[in-house]
């Protein structure tokens, strides 16, 4: 597990020392299995739904839609599922709440991203080879979008006893 201290530093309006810890990739490898599989049961639930009160054209679309429109159409939902877990859920995914992780600004270190970082992140997933990114230092859709995602268990926000 990587316990390195990315940041410490002293927020003076806030009276407060932040101290971040990146989350370990095992970690992060978790959030995207959990993700992953509840993506999958979101997609086929949405099928199953269609097909009970849909129309039998609209079934008979999803049955016959060719490959390019079927990744168009996944990755257009892969993309708004992960930026509303992330922005209506402040920086989680259920698979970050499970292992205690969240996505915060690398640029502004302890800050939320804004709408248009978690945006970024989401469409910078469905980039190919976006997961093999991660044999390196950072992934993709963390260096394109100018996040990180930190260990909250070892993350600290101290109040200073100066004031």
């Amino acid at each position: 597990m990587n316990q390195d201290i990315l940041d410490q530093h002293f927020h003076e309006e806030e009276n407060r020392i932040v101290v971040i810890n990146e989350a370990a990739k095992e970690k992060r490898f978790v959030n995207y299995i959990i993700d992953r599989i509840l993506f999958m049961g979101v997609l086929y639930g949405m099928g199953y739904l269609l097909s009970l009160i849909g129309s039998e054209a609209i079934i008979n679309w999803l049955i016959g839609v060719d490959l390019l429109t079927d990744i168009l159409v996944s990755n257009l939902l892969y993309i708004i599922f992960y930026t509303a877990q992330e922005y209506f859920l402040d920086g989680k995914t259920i698979g970050k709440y499970l292992t205690r992780t969240r996505v915060l600004c690398r640029s502004r270190r302890g800050q939320p991203p804004t709408f248009l970082q978690y945006l970024g992140r989401s469409a910078a997933r469905v980039i190919p080879f976006n997961t093999l990114s991660f044999l390196g230092d950072r992934g993709w859709h963390d260096s394109l979008s100018d996040t990180i995602v930190i260990d909250e268990a070892s993350s600290q926000n101290y109040l200073s006893l100066d004031k």
